[in-house]
């Protein structure tokens, strides 16, 4: 056989599932086979993820400097300096959520791919022993 049955890894570290080589695979699968590459949203998951943390560093940059601009810029053009940073710090913060959220829905659909795929082969492979089974009998 080739191919991973009930693979429980995680899905970043998931290698791309193909179906099992079987005189019954045809039968049973035919074309319907997953296409989508699962490593392929398990890879954009951790660039969200990534996206994410440089979101957080930028907004904990501005939060930073919003602090100093203030009270080092006096009058308004330090007080105007100081609120748009703030400003960028919250956009920052919505981006990093945003990331995140994005990152999760992708490992959710990379775990999906590859269990319909572990299951499609564990059909095939279920089908088989049963066939071997009635044939010894």
């Amino acid at each position: 056989m080739t191919g991973t049955l009930g693979s429980s890894q995680g899905a970043t570290d998931m290698g791309a599932i193909e179906p099992v080589d079987l005189p019954e695979t045809a039968l049973i699968i035919g074309e319907h086979f997953p296409v989508q590459d699962e490593t392929a949203y398990a890879r954009e998951a951790q660039v969200q993820r990534r996206a994410a943390e440089q979101a957080a560093g930028a907004g904990g940059v501005a939060l930073a400097a919003a602090g100093y601009t203030e009270p080092e810029f006096r009058g308004l053009a330090g007080g105007a300096l100081a609120t748009k940073l703030a400003t960028h710090h919250q956009t920052l913060t919505a981006d990093e959520a945003r990331h995140l959220n994005v990152a999760a829905w992708l490992d959710s659909g990379a775990e999906n791919i590859g269990a319909t795929k572990s299951q499609m082969n564990q059909i095939s492979a279920d089908y088989h022993a049963a066939y071997d089974q009635l044939c010894d009998r």
